[in-house]
């Protein structure tokens, strides 16, 4: 999704929505989060953050103001599990937005997205058609494959991951992922391995 220059109205990125429509299909043909975010990555499909990031810049350079530095290293910013998951999730994909209007608390120092127990003053859904991309039938049968899954995990399997809880990162004092085969296993920072700011040492 983009704004338009005049009114501001959220209207629909044909490039991205095709992007959005793969991954509802992959994930309906059978794939995992894992092995779509694998393909995105080969063909060098840029992530949302790197659409976002160039279209803000392209604006602010159209009005004259400097360019934002970048925090993440975009070229190689990957498309992750954990953003395919929330995706898919997304409500705004059958036209459908949702609005929560917390109670303001201006002596909270704390940011807003940090914040806990914040009073609600009101919640509503608008159901606009035309930012639909996704087809109701296939974001739901989407959820439903989402839900069996989380169902039928087998939770009688355990990695044999034993210094996964007891390691940190050593620069951004995060705990540790960890992928590859018993013969060949790899830990990984949690942390923002991709920030320009910080030695890439995990």
């Amino acid at each position: 999704y983009e704004t338009t220059e005049i009114d501001k109205k959220l209207v629909i990125n044909e490039e991205e929505a095709d992007v959005v429509r793969r991954i509802f299909q992959y994930y309906k043909n059978g794939l995992s989060s894992l092995e779509i975010s694998e393909i995105l990555n080969s063909e060098g499909v840029p992530t949302p953050y790197q659409k976002r990031f160039e279209v803000s810049n392209k604006k602010r350079t159209a009005k004259g103001l400097s360019i934002k530095e970048k925090k993440l290293n975009l070229d190689e910013l990957k498309w992750r599990p954990s953003s395919l998951n929330r995706l898919i999730k997304n409500p705004l994909y059958i036209g459908k937005r949702n609005f929560t209007f917390y109670e303001p608390d201006p002596s909270n120092p704390l940011p807003i997205t940090k914040r806990e127990n914040r009073k609600v003053l009101s919640e509503f859904e608008i159901c606009e058609p035309e930012l639909s991309i996704i087809d109701e039938d296939t974001f739901n049968e989407v959820q439903r494959l989402i839900e069996e899954k989380r169902f039928n995990k087998n939770l009688g399997i355990r990695h044999d991951n034993l210094l996964k809880h007891l390691i940190r990162c050593g620069d951004c004092n995060s705990r540790y992922s960890v992928s590859g085969t018993s013969a060949d296993r790899k830990y990984k920072c949690y942390g923002r391995v991709n920030r320009i700011d910080k030695a890439r040492t995990c």
